[in-house]
């Protein structure tokens, strides 16, 4: 209890970083808000009949997405010591410009690839046919998921703790509520800073989605 105290006495001096936030201080700090997770699973994850993504799933996921995807121009990024160099532009009309994509967009853009391919896994099964190729499959795609997530996870470090949840008596993280950036303020600076007006988790809308040009 005494060793307790302490390291919270010690741990709790305030300080002008929080985690997450970005060390260059281009994008500002954020205010704080608590936000109870929930267990409801079927606006976000393709029913069983379901063995393509819908245009519903596509939107909703989409619509968490700011305008603009995140991304950002920074043209004077070398005045930053820890900004890499910018993406690589793969649009030629886009060549020359400093663009940078935020973190919690990208790792959102990842968990949906991730989705999207144990759907497609547990329709078409282990029997080889879930490794045709097709427009929207990328197996390195999905490792860098992966390995970036994990990455972001172990990063964030998130230390709320998970009783009984809503479903059952097991810890799935339903029905506890968490210490959260302001997602209005977030999406609301993004969205003031952005390069386009592009919103889309991924560049594949199903048909008749409402996000589709």
């Amino acid at each position: 209890m005494v060793t307790l105290f302490l390291f919270w006495k010690w741990s709790s001096q305030p300080s002008s970083w929080k985690a997450g936030d970005d060390l260059n201080q281009i994008v500002p700090q954020f205010s704080v808000v608590h936000i109870p997770f929930d267990y409801a699973t079927d606006d976000f994850i393709p029913g069983p009949d379901e063995p393509n993504m819908t245009a519903k799933i596509w939107d909703n996921w989409s619509a968490l997405m700011p305008r603009g995807n995140g991304v950002l121009d920074i043209p004077n990024f070398r005045d930053y010591s820890s900004l890499t160099l910018p993406m690589k532009n793969l649009i030629p009309e886009q060549q020359g410009s400093s663009r940078y994509s935020t973190a919690w967009v990208h790792q959102l853009h990842c968990l949906y690839f991730v989705m999207k391919e144990y759907h497609r896994v547990l329709h078409y099964g282990p029997d080889g046919s879930e490794y045709f190729i097709d427009a929207t499959h990328n197996s390195y795609h999905a490792s860098h998921c992966f390995n970036y997530l994990r990455q972001s996870i172990l990063c964030s470090l998130d230390t709320t703790l998970e009783g009984m949840g809503q479903a059952s008596g097991a810890a799935d993280g339903s029905g506890q509520t968490h210490l959260c950036r302001s997602r209005d303020e977030v999406m609301a600076w993004l969205e003031a800073n952005r390069w386009d007006d592009t919103q889309a988790i991924d560049e594949f809308p199903p048909e008749g989605s409402r996000f589709a040009d």
